[in-house]
């Protein structure tokens, strides 16, 4: 038996073993006739932990095997959070496991969503890749190293301000990207003559 002693060990064995179950052996029926596409898959977001959201999915996965597709890209957000679930999760993946091998369909998880990675990040924030920091100075205190106050970028006033238009008129530019073009502050309105109605 492996062991694992810390938090992202049992995680990884987790992922690894749900990816392994989900994938594996979901097309086990008799080839069907070659169709004209390769693949075709079909996508399916669902809540595992939810009988009516895998009921939802088990009805797609019939829907596609009787219209010739050949796979479902299966996402969920708890396959990021597998060692957090409930038992009813698994017994509610198994069921559609199930009706997979019947409609000969392969179920293709979509796992570490690197867009939206909030589920990995629970389990270890410090994955997440900050922004580079150039000829930032720090202060060591104490074994410690904290940004020197003295060179931290600060607001001007720290508030709001109330918009005083310098004129009614707008100005009409070509396009947007001519009036955004090298500006990194505060930018007014303008009439983009691109958009304007053809007369």
């Amino acid at each position: 038996m492996i062991g694992c002693k810390t938090r992202k060990c049992a995680f990884g064995l987790l992922m690894a073993l749900a990816i392994s179950n989900l994938s594996g052996g979901s097309a086990t029926a008799a080839d069907p006739a070659p169709s004209r596409y390769g693949e075709r898959w079909v996508y399916g977001s669902a809540n595992l932990q939810v009988n009516q959201s895998a009921d939802d999915l088990i009805a797609l996965i019939q829907r596609a095997g009787r219209a010739g597709y050949t796979g479902v890209v299966l996402t969920d957000y708890k396959f990021n959070i597998l060692d957090r679930v409930i038992d009813n999760y698994f017994r509610n993946v198994e069921r559609v496991k199930a009706a997979a091998v019947k409609a000969r369909i392969e179920l293709i998880p979509a796992v570490f969503s690197i867009g939206y990675s909030n589920g990995i990040l629970a389990h270890d924030p410090n994955l997440a890749e900050g922004l580079p920091v150039v000829d930032q100075p720090f202060v060591v205190k104490n074994r410690v190293a904290v940004l020197d106050s003295q060179s931290v970028p600060s607001f001007r006033n720290g508030n709001f301000e109330v918009y005083e238009p310098q004129t009614t008129e707008l100005p009409t530019v070509a396009s947007s990207v001519d009036w955004y073009r090298g500006w990194r502050d505060h930018l007014g309105f303008a009439i983009v003559s691109l958009c304007l109605p053809k007369t």
